[in-house]
């Protein structure tokens, strides 16, 4: 497991409990993390993210995941171009989006919520947080084949653009599908 110092400003919720109705104060660009359960965002610490998303497999379906994540990502998150969001529940982590915003690139590079919550609105939720800081609501975003049909929902409630299928974009003899945008010549 690596160690990292993670820099983020914090967010606070001020919830006025006679009416029910929430104040937010943003203080940070980017790595907090939402709390449904207490309605309050904190700092979001990236190996505790890293770990969830090694559990739930999704760092399988792409090599050299670890090397991206700490190597793209944390340092990315500090310059602002990377966010990541995080869906707390019961002070467990329910879900995560990776987002990327570039002048020529606004990504969602990774989307997972734990099927243990699913049908309960994170996804939803988590995926508007996304887009507002992404700045659209069409970003570039793949999935991989053996994911494709778990998204189906997803993508229809986002009224995604039509995929491209890539062979080998990530790995050896397998397809993704990207939506609303491409990777050059390389779709069939």
């Amino acid at each position: 497991m690596k160690s990292i110092e993670f820099f983020a400003r914090r967010i606070y919720v001020r919830r006025d409990e006679s009416t029910g109705d929430s104040t937010m104060t943003e203080e940070f660009d980017c790595g907090h993390a939402l709390s449904q359960a207490y309605g309050a965002l904190v700092p979001v610490d990236p190996v505790a993210v890293h770990t969830a998303l090694e559990r739930a497999g999704v760092t399988r379906l792409y090599p050299d995941f670890e090397d991206w994540f700490f190597g793209k990502v944390v340092p990315g998150m500090r310059s602002g171009e990377r966010c990541v969001m995080t869906s707390v529940i019961d002070s467990v982590l329910a879900g995560v989006a990776i987002c990327k915003r570039t002048e020529t690139e606004r990504k969602l590079c990774t989307f997972w919520v734990s099927p243990h919550v699913r049908g309960r609105g994170v996804a939803a939720e988590l995926a508007g947080e996304a887009f507002d800081w992404l700045g659209t609501a069409k970003p570039l975003f793949t999935v991989p084949e053996e994911r494709y049909a778990e998204f189906g929902g997803l993508l229809r409630s986002w009224s995604f653009s039509k995929p491209v299928r890539y062979g080998e974009l990530y790995r050896p003899n397998r397809l993704e599908y990207v939506f609303n945008g491409g990777f050059g010549g390389m779709a069939h």
